[in-house]
């Protein structure tokens, strides 16, 4: 075995090479992308880069972008490669990462694949960082739209996409919030799509901000049902806007009290009493209060929650009305599991002015 076999820690004597350090980099030579998926070797790679040498960093960028293989790609995935071409992205000059992002975009399919891989997504979300140039943004955005719905039904791929939102001008995120807006239903009931429908009414233009927040609103009592789409629904009540916040209590009043006993709308009843104002909190409470499901509701195991934070939020004569209806409802309260915790709240408690 040759003298640098040995120090690149190649076969049977690779366990017994402590570091790369001793190794002169010209050494490495056609073994970059091995090297840089050992985690000894990664970090040694990374701490070239930082010292900033152009002759070092070009040698490397060289080995990393070599014709004929797909070094860039299946390190950018690889569970050390990946913090190495982070440091590359922030180490090499604009045309260095111009020609990493042409590369990433030359085949669809292998751009999904890496964006919806952990290690792939962040690599992928530190390119687009240095993205800059309206043409760039575009070129990528007309990819991007391509495959944004199976990126969004996974956690990476969805980091791929806010970076976009994000960081690229509106002109260019364009045509990915009209898939959005074209699919919002969707997107908003799914694990992950309901996190770029959020991120997309945070990002979007005006006009499509208020397309997005009209689609959510009419299909608000179905989203507060679901168990992700309650959390758009959460999130747009969480915005305050009052015009947005009347027209989805529009929508779901005279539905609050079965929603108050549903897993996933309680959470919406919940967001509503908490910070849509006294006024919305009231006429939830009042449609409550009048309801023969009241006593149900003090009982559920989420409508007991709802119960508890009306008390909480409610003045004057709403409160008293509420206690003294819970009250009344003592000998069917004190000993049930649910019941008693709102019954508790009750004792002891002042009228509120």
């Amino acid at each position: 075995m040759s003298t640098k076999d040995q120090r690149l820690g190649n076969g049977s004597a690779r366990r017994h090479i402590p570091s790369y350090y001793s190794v002169p980099l010209e050494e490495l030579r056609g073994q970059i992308a091995f090297v840089a998926k050992d985690h000894v070797g990664c970090r040694f790679l990374q701490k070239k880069i930082e010292e900033g040498k152009m002759e070092e960093i070009e040698m490397i960028f060289n080995e990393v972008m070599k014709e004929g293989h797909d070094h860039l790609r299946e390190l950018m995935v690889d569970q050390f490669g990946t913090e190495f071409i982070q440091k590359l992205v922030e180490g090499t000059n604009r045309d260095g990462w111009t020609k990493m992002l042409d590369l990433v975009m030359s085949d669809e399919r292998k751009l999904k694949d890496m964006c919806t891989d952990q290690h792939g997504s962040r690599a992928m979300q530190k390119l687009l960082e240095r993205v800059e140039t309206r043409e760039q943004q575009s070129s990528f955005m007309r990819v991007l739209k391509r495959i944004t719905i199976p990126l969004s039904k996974t956690q990476p791929g969805y980091y791929v996409i806010q970076v976009c939102l994000k960081n690229f001008s509106l002109d260019c995120t364009k045509g990915v919030l009209e898939l959005v807006l074209d699919n919002c239903l969707a997107l908003a009931k799914d694990k992950f799509g309901c996190c770029l429908v959020q991120s997309s009414v945070h990002y979007a233009y005006t006009e499509a901000k208020e397309r997005l927040l009209a689609d959510i609103t009419e299909h608000a009592r179905v989203l507060s049902e679901d168990p992700y789409g309650n959390y758009v629904v959460q999130y747009i009540i969480g915005l305050k806007i009052p015009r947005v916040t009347a027209d989805i209590l529009g929508q779901l009043q005279g539905y609050f009290v079965n929603l108050s006993m549903n897993k996933h709308g309680s959470n919406v009843v919940e967001k509503t009493l908490k910070e849509a104002g006294e006024e919305h909190a009231n006429t939830i409470i009042n449609e409550m209060i009048n309801s023969p499901e009241f006593l149900n509701v003090l009982q559920n195991p989420y409508g007991n929650y709802v119960a508890q934070s009306a008390l909480a939020v409610s003045k004057g004569s709403v409160h008293n009305a509420l206690v003294n209806l819970i009250r009344s409802n003592y000998p069917h309260l004190h000993s049930h599991l649910y019941g008693k915790r709102v019954l508790d709240k009750t004792r002891g408690g002042r009228h509120r002015a």
